[in-house]
């Protein structure tokens, strides 16, 4: 796909720099960047009553008031001298109201993103551009005695946001490799991002804050009272499943980021209602139209419970807790005797009436009802984020789900002999091509495409260096050979020459010997007897 459609196609993901923030709608904000028209600016006049914008290719305009809220992005590759965050930040210092706030989003000079391209022409020379450390960030706060701020830490980078940390909230080793999306990297890198991000987090989660991608910094003259701590986006997902998820210190929701996800808002709402008419624990509730989930920090979810469990004792230890967790399914979904109309006629997967005769269909099909997506509160499962319905699917399909995403989240899970204890193993083969057909229904197939063809020419470009590496460390073993075996002929020339020089030296040491003189007539006159004789 050429660079200019992807960019297209990508767009929309912009305004998630700042679409989960909550301005007021009478606010009046100033938006400071290169840009002439943004996403940004489109999402700020469709939600905030007063937006102006300073282009910073021009002359700053001093004369342009005061407001509630300034936003800056997209200013590193500026060309004006004397440019820079400090006099950027300084002007907007002094067009902030009082109790004012500034939000400033830049690129990290030591992001994994800025230190792992390779001979990219606006990545050559990091120094002249307007990006800095967070170490330098800090010192020019406080150089112009701002203390009250708040740092956001953006990946995959500040133009395609995916997912945004905070302090209060820092990746994961397996977080990172599920939600560091890839998006139009036109850069050749020398190694997978998320494995970079992996090991950091190995060795310390702290060194995070150093090394992501890009930053925004929540600058005010009170202390912060903005208590979000994560926000993650729904980007790779057609339209109208699109999701912005917003973790507060105190709760969880979803909210729809189009408005055609609204609908799937609602869908969500219904959806709770079945599995609590049921009977079933929820950790969700809907209001004003989000889907709000109770926060749960007193305890791990119950996928780590299980993770744990199997790390100390083995995944025989943990067969017994998911068999209770089955026992609760089972007991509490209205179970159909439908096997006509059921999903695998809906996504034509084969699946003979011998193996349906096996299965027991649930009626209204909640199958996101994971290990992951559990707590185990006072002796009771409670269920929190079920998105997804399907009629007449299997039980049994769930609890496959189940281990299968426990088993992805942890290698040191044996995940075929839980499929075994729970015999599911007849089922296996239509539960994956079930699982594909479901993931196809969501995912927008463009989007999904860039993201996998980013991560392939990554890997491409990765794999291609260690290829050659490789190739050159075969290549020197060869001639490190060649080498040690000139060395040898060398050395053996050397002997011969020496025994060559001794030889002659032997030889004209006879001719000039008195004897050798002497007997010189007498072998001339042999010599003529032989020439008479033939």
């Amino acid at each position: 796909m050429e660079k200019s459609k992807i960019n297209k196609e990508l767009e929309f993901i912009k305004e998630n720099l700042i679409n989960w923030y909550q301005f007021n709608k009478e606010s009046e904000i100033l938006e400071i960047t290169l840009d002439t028209e943004t996403k940004i600016t489109e999402y700020l006049k469709e939600n905030v009553t007063h937006v102006n914008k300073v282009d910073i290719a021009t002359e700053l305009d001093e004369n342009i008031g005061k407001f509630d809220y300034i936003i800056i992005h997209n200013f590193y590759n500026i060309n004006r001298k004397n440019i820079n965050l400090e006099k950027i930040l300084q002007y907007a210092q002094s067009h902030k109201k009082d109790k004012g706030t500034i939000l400033i989003s830049i690129k990290n000079k030591l992001g994994i993103e800025s230190m792992n391209c390779i001979d990219v022409e606006e990545e050559q020379n990091i120094e002249n551009q307007n990006i800095y450390s967070k170490k330098e960030i800090e010192k020019i706060l406080a150089n112009n005695q701002i203390k009250n701020y708040k740092f956001y830490y953006l990946l995959p980078n500040e133009n395609y946001p995916n997912i945004i940390f905070t302090d209060e909230h820092l990746p994961s080793q397996e977080g990172i490799l599920r939600d560091l999306t890839l998006y139009n990297k036109d850069i050749l890198v020398k190694e997978d991002e998320r494995e970079i991000y992996r090991r950091i987090l190995n060795e310390d989660i702290n060194l995070f804050k150093i090394f992501a991608n890009s930053f925004l910094i929540e600058i005010s003259d009170e202390s912060i009272k903005n208590d979000i701590v994560y926000v993650t986006f729904g980007n790779s997902r057609k339209e109208k499943y699109r999701l912005k998820t917003v973790m507060r210190k105190s709760d969880v929701y979803k909210e729809a980021v189009t408005k055609k996800a609204k609908e799937h808002i609602k869908e969500i709402k219904n959806n709770i209602e079945i599995l609590e008419n049921s009977k079933i624990n929820m950790l969700d509730f809907y209001k004003n139209g989000c889907i709000y989930s109770k926060l749960i920090t007193e305890k791990q979810s119950f996928d780590k419970e299980l993770i744990k469990e199997a790390k100390n004792n083995g995944t025989e230890s943990i067969i017994e807790p998911i068999r209770k967790f089955k026992e609760e399914l089972e007991n509490k979904l209205e179970i159909s005797e439908e096997i006509e109309n059921t999903v695998f006629e809906k996504y034509k997967i084969e699946c003979s009436k011998e193996i349906k005769d096996k299965l027991h269909f649930v009626k209204d099909g909640i199958f996101d009802l994971i290990f992951q997506n559990c707590f185990v509160l006072d002796n009771k499962f409670n269920f929190y984020d079920q998105e997804w319905k399907q009629s007449n699917i299997p039980l049994e399909f769930i609890i496959y789900r189940a281990i299968y995403y426990l088993g992805n989240s942890n290698s040191k899970i044996d995940t075929n002999m839980l499929y075994n204890a729970f015999e599911l193993n007849d089922f296996i083969q239509s539960f994956e091509q079930l699982e594909i057909a479901l993931q196809e229904e969501i995912k927008d197939e463009t989007i999904w495409n860039i993201h996998r063809q980013e991560y392939l020419h990554t890997r491409t470009v990765y794999d291609t260096m260690v290829h050659y590496r490789n190739l050159h460390a075969e290549i020197q073993k060869d001639y490190q050979k060649l080498e040690e075996k000139n060395k040898e002929i060398e050395a053996k020339n050397m002997e011969k020459d020496i025994q060559i020089k001794e030889l002659q030296d032997k030889i004209n040491y006879m001719e000039n010997s008195r004897s050798w003189k002497i007997t010189k007539p007498l072998r001339k006159l042999r010599e003529g007897k032989k020439k008479n004789e033939k």
